[in-house]
C-alpha cells in the first residue's frame, strides 16, 4: 500500500514536469545552447583577454546599475516609505503623541518663559561685568605680551 502511494506521488508530481523540461527547436534556450556549444565562443588565450572582458563587464555594470537603482528607489522604495510614514502619522502620531506633547507644552510654557527671562537677565549682567575686563586686557596689550613670550 505504501509503495503504491509513493509511486502514485512520483508519477503525479515528477513526470508531468519532465514534459516541461523539453526544449523546442525554435525557442530561446535552444539557440543559446547551440551558441554555447561552439559558434563563436572561445576561451581566453591570456590574462589580457580576461582583463579586457572583466573591464568591459565592469563598465557595462557601472553604466546600468545607477539608473537601475535610481528607478527602483523612486518607483518602489520611496512610495513604500511614504505610505508607511502616512500610516504612522494617521494612526499613531495624530491621535496619541501630538495631543500629549501639546498638553505638556501648554502646561510648561509659563515655566519655560520665566526661565528664559531669568537667563536673559543673567546674560546681560555677565556682559556688563566681562566686557570691561576684556577691553582692559586688550588695551593693556597683556594678551599680545603673552603671545610674544610664547613665541620666544
Amino acid at each position: 500500500m505504501k509503495r503504491g502511494v509513493a509511486i502514485l506521488f512520483l508519477s503525479v508530481s515528477i513526470l508531468p514536469n519532465l514534459a516541461l523540461a523539453q526544449v523546442k527547436e525554435d525557442s530561446f534556450f535552444s539557440t543559446s545552447a547551440k551558441a554555447s556549444v561552439g559558434e563563436g565562443i572561445t576561451l581566453p588565450k591570456d590574462w589580457g583577454e580576461i582583463k579586457a572582458f572583466g573591464q568591459m563587464f565592469w563598465d557595462a555594470t557601472i553604466g546600468i546599475l545607477p539608473n537601475f537603482v535610481k528607478k527602483i528607489w523612486k518607483e518602489e522604495v520611496l512610495p513604500f516609505w511614504r505610505k508607511m510614514g502616512d500610516w504612522v502619522q494617521k494612526n499613531i502620531l495624530n491621535p496619541y503623541i501630538y495631543p500629549f506633547f501639546n498638553k505638556e507644552i501648554k502646561t510648561r510654557e509659563p515655566i519655560i518663559e520665566a526661565e528664559f527671562q531669568k537667563e536673559k537677565k543673567e546674560m546681560k549682567e555677565s556682559i556688563k561685568t566681562e566686557v570691561p575686563k576684556l577691553t582692559k586686557s586688550i588695551t593693556d596689550f597683556s594678551i599680545w605680551e603673552k603671545i610674544k613670550e610664547l613665541i620666544k
